[in-house]
């Protein structure tokens, strides 16, 4: 399930969802400056807040490990749909992180709607411009909600043969892109460290560069295909160096 029209939904019946983690209002320095490690405990508790569908179970986000460079995000969907998500006002060039999946789950195909479910991903929302139509609707930012214009999905999972960039099939052309870090089969044991170039794959997927993103998210899901499926993800962060 990629970022779409069920966020329409949950909002559209005032859901007020009770958060896996603490939500506190987001304070005008709660920024992602570089190389500032986003699960840090202080980061946690400056506007990440959990958001779920109506009517399906919830996917728990909680953490492990007590110093900074020791904390993991937890990430478990029991057919279960969520994502955790947080207002960004500064980024660097890269973004990078570790991740590991621990349950990957019955095989999915993340191009068709109703079989994209995946352990984790990590989702970049950029500003409406005056040409896009937020890819929430209108209505939904009545709610409060983001005006977001475009959307990258980076993604652990699906089909070995998937191409690493594809259009997201809940959105509009132009508007969402999924970037396949790893495929299914690559379930060696251990961490995995990335480091993307989003401004480079914003142009590769919509023709233009990028404004700043306003908007970082991270989710799991297997509420489509059903099933348990599961993940860590750590030292989420914004760099200006690749290396």
């Amino acid at each position: 399930m990629m970022i779409c029209f069920r966020f329409v939904f949950a909002l559209l019946l005032g859901l007020a969802m009770a958060p896996a983690l603490p939500v506190v209002a987001l304070s005008e320095d709660a920024t992602a400056a570089e190389d500032i490690n986003l699960l840090g405990a202080r980061e946690l508790e400056q506007g990440w807040q959990v958001l779920g569908v109506p009517g399906k179970p919830e996917t728990s986000f909680h953490m492990t490990g007590g110093q900074a460079d020791e904390r993991v995000l937890q990430i478990e969907a029991q057919d279960a749909v969520g994502f955790l998500y947080r207002q960004i006002d500064e980024a660097g060039t890269y973004l990078r992180w570790r991740w590991q999946v621990v349950n990957m789950g019955r095989p999915s195909d993340l191009t068709e709607v109703g079989r994209d479910d995946r352990p984790m991903a990590v989702h970049l929302w950029f500003p409406k411009e005056s040409e896009t139509s937020s890819i929430f609707g209108g209505v939904a930012e009545l709610f409060g909600y983001p005006r977001v214009g475009r959307a990258l999905t980076y993604v652990w999972g699906g089909a070995a043969d998937m191409p690493r960039l594809t259009g997201n099939p809940y959105m509009e052309e132009g508007q969402g892109a999924i970037v396949a870090l790893r495929r299914a089969t690559d379930q060696p044991e251990g961490w995995f460290e990335e480091v993307v170039d989003y401004r480079a794959d914003y142009e590769a997927a919509f023709g233009m560069y990028p404004p700043h993103p306003t908007h970082i998210a991270i989710s799991g899901d297997s509420d489509d295909l059903g099933g348990f499926r599961s993940g860590r993800i750590a030292d989420l962060r914004f760099s200006n160096s690749g290396n």
